[in-house]
């Protein structure tokens, strides 16, 4: 149980970094979000419905949590000043970057996250017919 809730909490914090990656590069949040889908589906992957139940729950509940401790600590500020100096001594991070990640790339890596879920549960019924049809 302890595991399913270290997974959960894992596979939201993917999601977060991939809406900070998207925040500062558009093209780097699409390529990050396969990643996320990849590597959350491989978290998920279990054959007891107990468990992967827990994790995508508890990934769920995780990812707005995290998502407001991550901001309030202002690590997405910090992420877009260590990639874009030039940018940000310029302008600062306006309306339109924070209607942007909150508009669209905070959804988008919460898809992603369900996306996952979804591609993980149908791999563990492709292995599960498999074994059933082996014995």
């Amino acid at each position: 149980m302890f595991c399913d809730f270290l997974i959960s909490l894992v596979a939201s914090y993917i999601a977060v970094l991939v809406s900070a990656a998207g925040l500062i590069n558009g093209t780097a949040g699409i390529v990050f979000s396969v990643m996320e889908v990849i590597i959350v589906s491989l978290l998920f992957f279990t054959r007891e419905e107990k468990a992967f139940t827990r994790r995508v729950v508890g990934s769920f509940i995780a990812y707005p949590l995290l998502v407001l401790l991550t901001s309030k600590s202002g690590l997405y500020e910090q992420a877009f000043i260590l990639f874009n100096p030039q940018y940000y001594n310029e302008y600062g991070i306006g309306f339109d970057y924070s209607f942007g990640f909150i508009v669209i790339w905070l959804p988008f890596a919460g898809v992603m996250l369900a996306l996952s879920a979804l591609i993980s549960r149908m791999l563990c019924n492709i292995v599960r017919r498999k074994i059933e049809y082996e014995d």
